[in-house]
């Protein structure tokens, strides 16, 4: 009774999702970027926050509400197959049942008498993921406080950043906006 209520819910919002999963490959360029290939972003947004709102309300209206799942495993496919939208959606929605029916046979089976609440089995797994991908961040990107050794061109790690060459003219984007400016070219900044 509970599969047929949520099922017609989750069917057609993975439809819409595998639909607009192109769009999704373009968001993550940027919305600049995105825009400028033809993806309507802001309707994109509009419709994936319907869906991710829509989803999780009927889920936790059947099942209640059980942590981590949602956090980890999308970032477990991510891993493994790679951050294409396209397989992202199925795979990860897959993946999630997957894991909450082996997650909900750990709680009935660990203490056999008793049964565990799923959230506990789920946190054990999904926390020690969680600090790894935090950590595994971390090791990426640069700290916040080190934005300003970014601007020299120099980051926490010692990795240089890549920048173009400043001709000798000056900067190339310098005192007129975003205007680039050649010295054989005569700019009249008065206003008409």
């Amino acid at each position: 009774k509970q599969v047929t209520a949520v099922a017609p819910y989750f069917i057609l919002s993975l439809f819409i999702a595998q639909w607009l999963a192109k769009d999704m490959n373009l968001l993550v360029l940027g919305d600049e970027v995105a825009q400028s290939l033809g993806c309507p972003v802001n309707r994109v947004r509009k419709i994936f926050l319907a869906l991710s709102t829509l989803l999780a309300a009927v889920s936790v209206s059947v099942s209640g509400i059980i942590g981590f799942v949602g956090l980890i495993v999308p970032h477990w496919i991510r891993i493994l197959i790679g951050p294409d939208h396209r397989y992202l959606f199925l795979f990860s929605s897959l993946t999630g049942g997957i894991f909450l029916v082996f997650t909900d046979f750990l709680a009935r089976t660990l203490l056999f008498p008793t049964e565990l609440p799923i959230g506990i089995i789920t946190a054990a797994v999904g926390a020690p993921f969680f600090i790894y991908l935090l950590n595994k961040e971390n090791r990426i990107y640069p700290k916040f406080h080190d934005n300003h050794k970014i601007a020299a061109g120099v980051l926490s790690r010692h990795v240089p950043v890549l920048a173009p060459p400043i001709p000798p003219w000056g900067s190339p984007y310098a005192a007129v906006g975003d205007t680039p400016r050649h010295p054989s070219v005569k700019y009249d900044l008065r206003l008409s």
